[in-house]
């Protein structure tokens, strides 16, 4: 934030008029002021007077802001006591024309204050040099002011303070005494100032001419006048009595000339101003400058309060009236997530830490079922990525076997679990029972294919042991061989040739007595021979109200597991059960369109599995 650089108090306006100048001032109350000639350069021993007189037009006047007056140096005087106060600038407030032949100005003044704890006296400059932006100012009215250098003007200095400390306002103290004039003796007036006492307002500096009408510096009273020192006429540097510094040769305004910006030589940067002697992007009303950019402090999420104090908008915070908030009606619910939407979000709707299940999704802060929402809701959905989550277990690999039959039914009532219990189980089933000669009922099935319905009835009427106590051993038991007479279609055959194409061949499912998990209802969709959207569409509606499907394509002779659907793709997302391959970054899912390709015909055979338990 940029502040502004105040000048010093007095400055001086000389009207030349021929070769020699006396300036002899008279007057009353308001202190008419009588000019004479006086030599046209003029030196002021780099002091600035109070006084401007002169018998042309005055210059143009400046508007006192709060607390400071426009007054003659001596009213201030009178009025503050000497040195109790500092003028804002060099430029006039006002003039009086109390003589045919002078003027006379009036600056504003202001009462000094004294800085209380744990403010301190300090220019603008010197107080952004000591804190940078982190200060603020205690008092609007002057403590003080710099000793003036080579090419520098007197800055008035301010109470200043950190941001961070309390802001204390000094005022200053006012109060009423009762004084008994006293008699003066002749040639002598009673003047009240920081005390009362009597004064020859013929000599009087302070009182020149009338009570309270004060010389200029390196002026003197003569004759009730007020005129220039005679050993302070000496050249005067021109620019001085434009109330400019000569610099390079040439007079500038330090208080805004962009090349001697406060002192002669300081350049401002490029697409700055100078503003009071200080380097200023000239930032408009409401906003402040920060890292060479004028922002709004209340609402830039990169500099909010303060510049540099940035909002973390990956984690849905806005800059609101300077200070970093959530979003709309956003909560923090978790410090680490951030802000949530609770309108939205499943896992905080409607209020923090209200989880919705796997099978709703937040609608305006109320968990809704999916079932309820129907596909419309959704344009792409996927059980493997719902809710910030994978509902499925991890990809298995069938290899060198026809066990898709075994592995598509598995896969399914190991996901059910996981949503019907609201998490992820890590529920990893045997698929070896089935591959190997193990159905009561007499289904038959190897690696040379096998029967998925049969998989559900079995898993209904028996369940199967998990993975750990009747491993997977039957990846490599069979080949593909070509067909005889079409050798562009193959089918599979067993490597060794035995009754059961499986290891082991034989069922070993009696000495099992482990928990076996099975499913307490499935059912197969309706065959959707044609592929029509109203039935893709119902297909999609079964996956939202039952969760993962298995499929089976006659054309592929597969079957795997329908996960989910991308209408922006129109593709179905199917996991496979053919292993992962990070080489090639391939996860096990995989894409297949609604239309046209060779095994889109998955929809002619679906069902859904329920009630996945462990017995």
């Amino acid at each position: 934030m940029a502040f502004r650089r105040e000048k010093s108090r007095a400055a001086i306006r000389l009207a030349v008029v021929c070769c020699l100048v006396l300036v002899l001032m008279t007057g009353a109350a308001l202190g008419a002021a009588q000019a004479v000639n006086v030599q046209q350069q003029v030196t002021i021993n780099r002091a600035v007077l109070n006084i401007v007189t002169t018998t042309t037009t005055p210059p143009g006047t400046t508007t006192c802001q709060d607390p400071y007056s426009c007054l003659y140096p001596g009213e201030a005087d009178q009025k503050w006591g000497s040195g109790n106060y500092l003028a804002s600038g060099t430029t006039p407030c006002g003039y009086s024309t109390a003589a045919a032949t002078a003027v006379v100005a009036k600056y504003c003044y202001a009462q000094t204050v004294t800085c209380q704890d744990p403010c301190q006296c300090l220019s603008p400059v010197e107080a952004r040099q000591k804190w940078g932006g982190d200060m603020s100012q205690c008092s609007a009215s002057p403590c003080g002011k710099t000793i003036p250098l080579t090419d520098t003007l007197p800055v008035v200095k301010y109470c200043y303070q950190q941001k961070s400390a309390p802001v204390r306002v000094v005022q200053p103290v006012v109060s009423l005494v009762t004084v008994k004039l006293p008699t003066c003796p002749a040639g002598q007036t009673v003047c009240i100032g920081t005390a009362v006492s009597c004064v020859n307002t013929s000599s009087d500096t302070k009182n020149c001419g009338s009570c309270g009408h004060a010389c200029g510096i390196n002026q003197e009273c003569v004759d009730g006048s007020c005129r220039v020192k005679v050993e302070q006429l000496q050249t005067v540097d021109p620019c001085l009595l434009q109330g400019k510094r000569t610099c390079s040769g040439a007079c500038a305004d330090l208080s805004s000339d962009v090349f001697n910006c406060g002192s002669c030589g300081n350049i401002c940067d490029q697409g700055f101003k100078c503003i009071g002697g200080q380097c200023s992007l000239g930032c408009a009303q409401g906003y402040d400058e920060c890292r060479y950019d004028c922002v709004n402090l209340k609402t830039d999420p990169e500099n909010c309060g303060d510049c540099g104090n940035t909002c973390d908008t990956g984690r849905n915070q806005v800059c609101k009236n300077g200070l970093c908030a959530c979003k709309g009606d956003m909560l923090i619910c978790d410090p680490k997530v951030g802000c949530s939407d609770v309108d939205s979000n499943p896992k905080q709707c409607g209020s923090c830490n209200n989880v919705c299940s796997p099978t709703e999704t937040c609608v305006q802060g109320h968990c809704t079922n999916i079932c309820d929402l129907g596909p419309s809701h959704f344009s792409k959905f996927s059980w493997a990525d719902w809710q910030g989550m994978n509902w499925m277990t991890a990809v298995k690999n069938q290899g060198q076997c026809g066990s898709c039959w075994a592995f598509g039914p598995v896969s399914v009532t190991e996901a059910m679990y996981n949503i019907e219990h609201r998490s992820q189980k890590n529920l990893d089933i045997s698929e070896e029972e089935l591959v190997s000669p193990c159905f009561a009922s007499g289904i038959s099935g190897d690696c040379l294919g096998g029967d998925y319905g049969g998989s559900l009835k079995y898993l209904k009427s028996s369940g199967l042991v998990s993975e750990a106590v009747y491993p997977y051993k039957s990846q490599n038991e069979a080949k593909s061989v070509p067909n005889a007479g079409d050798p562009a279609h193959s089918h599979l055959e067993c490597n060794v040739q035995k009754n059961h194409c499986s290891t082991p061949s034989a069922c070993t499912d009696s000495t099992l007595g482990s928990t076996r998990w099975g499913i307490t209802s499935s059912a197969f969709l309706p065959v959707n021979a044609n592929n029509k959207p109203d039935n893709i569409n119902e297909m999609k509606k079964e996956l939202l109200c039952h969760g993962p499907l298995v499929v089976g394509s006659s054309n592929w002779w597969h079957v795997v597991a329908l996960v989910g659907w991308d209408d922006s793709t129109q593709q179905w997302t199917i996991k496979n059960s053919w292993g992962t391959d990070p080489a090639t970054n391939y996860d096990g899912y995989e894409k297949i369109h609604y239309y046209n390709d060779f095994n889109s015909d998955i929809m002619n055979s679906s069902a859904w599995v329920q009630g996945v338990t462990g017995q």
